[in-house]
């Protein structure tokens, strides 16, 4: 059974998620109380979902075309 954490951000405080590989390193494992990032660091902004996969359906973590996507 997996256990539920929850964190707390403030304005201006984003969560870092990682791609679940094995390499890394999110801000689930960072320091308690430094799971952020501030927003003052972004300099960039997303445009494109390049990457999303299907779980089991045809083929595990198969690229799934039709969620590819410009951000509006």
């Amino acid at each position: 059974m997996r256990a539920l954490v929850s964190f707390t951000m403030e304005e201006e405080q984003y969560f870092p998620l990682g791609d679940n590989s094995a390499a890394s390193l999110d801000g689930r494992l960072w320091p308690i109380g430094e799971q952020y990032v501030p927003g003052d660091l972004l300099i960039g902004k997303a445009l494109f979902v390049y990457w999303p996969h299907s779980t089991h359906k045809p083929i595990p973590y198969f690229p799934n075309f039709r969620r590819m996507k410009f951000i509006e």
